[in-house]
């Protein structure tokens, strides 16, 4: 906003000192940058541990102060049920998104250019960082990504001791009856195409009516030509 301002000429920016301590900027500042139309999964990920770990320290001083100690796993939970409350989504969401800072940065990327589905990508973050490098490798080996079921069956090797390269070969060798062929389309990337009122949720409807009309087109061209 001030770089804003700056670019606009302004001398100078309406601004208001509030004390507050770490915990209740952390707080500000996560919703803050939650404010926005489209949100990648990793920042999601990030803002709600970073939300949730404020909850946590603002719960477990309050009870300290009061006098009465809570558990931490009981804390742990209100401090879920708040964060999910807030950020309006359910509880088990809300854990989705955390678990995906367990991931390696290229894993992290796939989830956020959809690539990775975000139970899939779930899946991988119980994965050891270098059980989660050398699945990486078989996926550009292979030039796949693991079903939600392969996924599952990864996280198994995974907690056995048996998960290698090798194994994640071949799992991502195997033929998925149930995957159908999909075309995905990254928001960055057909964004350029859309008017400025089409919000990124209502993006893909858009999408399916303008081919609509193209095929329309196209054929009107081929019966004009046939003539």
């Amino acid at each position: 906003r001030k770089l804003a301002c700056e670019i606009a000429g302004q001398k100078t920016v309406r601004a208001y000192v509030r004390e507050m301590t770490r915990d209740e900027a952390v707080l500000l500042m996560v919703d803050s940058n939650l404010q926005r139309s489209r949100i990648l999964p990793s920042e999601k990920a990030f803002s709600y541990k970073m939300r949730l770990e404020a909850i946590k320290s603002i719960a477990g001083k309050a009870q300290q102060e009061a006098g009465a100690p809570l558990g931490h796993q009981c804390l742990k939970a209100k401090s879920r049920d708040v964060l999910a409350e807030e950020v309006g989504e359910a509880r088990e969401q809300v854990r989705r998104y955390i678990r995906l800072t367990n991931l390696i940065p290229e894993l992290l990327e796939m989830a956020d250019e959809e690539k990775l589905g975000l139970r899939t990508a779930v899946e991988h973050s119980y994965l050891r960082p270098s059980e989660q490098r050398e699945l990486l490798d078989a996926m550009r080996y292979g030039d796949c990504v693991p079903s939600h079921a392969q996924a599952i069956r990864l996280r198994a090797l995974s907690e056995n001791g048996a998960l290698g390269f090798r194994a994640a070969e071949e799992i991502l060798r195997e033929a998925k009856p149930n995957q159908r062929d999909q075309i995905r389309l990254g928001y960055d990337r057909v964004r350029r195409y859309l008017p400025e009122g089409v919000p990124p949720e209502k993006a893909e409807a858009y999408i399916l009516r303008a081919l609509e009309f193209y095929g329309r087109h196209m054929e009107q061209e081929r019966s004009g030509g046939a003539r």
